[in-house]
Parts: structure tokens; sequence; C-alpha cells
């Protein structure tokens, strides 16, 4: 029954304004923009005390794991948006076919690891939920190479990977 009261997420708006090999290819060039949507489907209210997201391609981590914001309250049957920007240089790993195919591709394979820790009072006892997520994602990129109304991005939600719950 608590389980089913777990905060749902999903990535509402997703868009690559820069993803772009450099050097000989061992560089990644990214400006990745998201926004993540958190919806509260019990009656509880919950006390978030962590909210972090990681981007990962091709098995390969773009950023660290980045806080999407600080201790914030999200009350019962509510959402919560969190506009996100990750933006840098990554060192990546591709074979001579993988650049090729990453060169002429305007939709990319994403996932989005989020990490998060909230808690709830109820009937005098605490609940901390510790869940893992990730949200499998097609981002369009939108800049000079050529792009089509197909590669809209599609709202997409994520599954859940971890839960961990504990009854005080």
């Amino acid at each position: 029954m608590i389980g089913k009261c777990a905060v749902h997420y999903e990535v509402t708006n997703a868009s690559l304004t820069k993803f772009d090999l450099t050097g000989d290819s061992t560089f990644l060039d990214y400006n990745l923009t998201l926004n993540i949507t958190l919806e509260n489907p019990s009656p509880l209210n919950y006390n978030f005390n962590q909210l972090a997201a990681m981007p990962v391609f091709k098995n390969q981590t773009l950023n660290d794991m980045t806080n999407l914001s600080t201790s914030f309250y999200l009350e019962h049957e509510t959402n919560a948006m969190f506009p996100v920007l990750f933006s840098g240089n990554s060192l990546v790993v591709f074979g001579a076919q993988e650049a090729f195919d990453f060169r002429n591709a305007s939709v990319f394979d994403i996932v989005l690891k989020i990490n998060s820790q909230y808690w709830a009072k109820s009937k005098k006892k605490k609940i901390t939920f510790k869940q893992e997520m990730a949200c499998y994602l097609k981002v369009p990129l939108n800049s000079n190479r050529t792009s089509s109304a197909c590669d809209s991005f599609q709202i997409t939600k994520c599954e859940e990977t971890k839960l961990d719950i504990d009854v005080d």
C-alpha cells in the first residue's frame, strides 16, 4: 500500500541545443534542457531532502549527479515542475562507426537517472522514501542540423529502478 504512494516522475520537455563531437571525436560538447515533472498521487504531503539527476549517453555519464533543488514541500495530489540545464564537455569513447552514426543523427537516446529522498508523517509515524528512477528519452537536436516535425520530443514517463521505504 505504501509503495503506491511513491512520487511519479516524467520528463515533459527535452531538447539538445548543442550536441557535437570535437577534436578527434573524443569530446562531446552538449547543452541539454529538460523539464522534469513530479506528481504526488497520494494523500500524504512530502518533504523532499534530495532531488538529483544525471544524464547518460551510450552508457557514458555526461554530468555528475546534480542537485535540482534545495529542500522543498510537495503537497498531496499536486505536481511540481523543475526546469534543468545540463551543459558541458565530456570525454566519450566512440568507434569509427559510432562517430559516423552520431554525426548523421538528429534524435539521441539519453537516459536521465533521478535520485530522490523524501518523507511524510502518517499516524504519528515517519515514512521515508528513497527512490531511483530512469527516464529513457529520445531527445531531438535543435540546432543547425536538419530536423523534422517527426523529431519533436514526446513526454516520457520515468521507470522506477529502486524504492526503499522505512517506517519509524
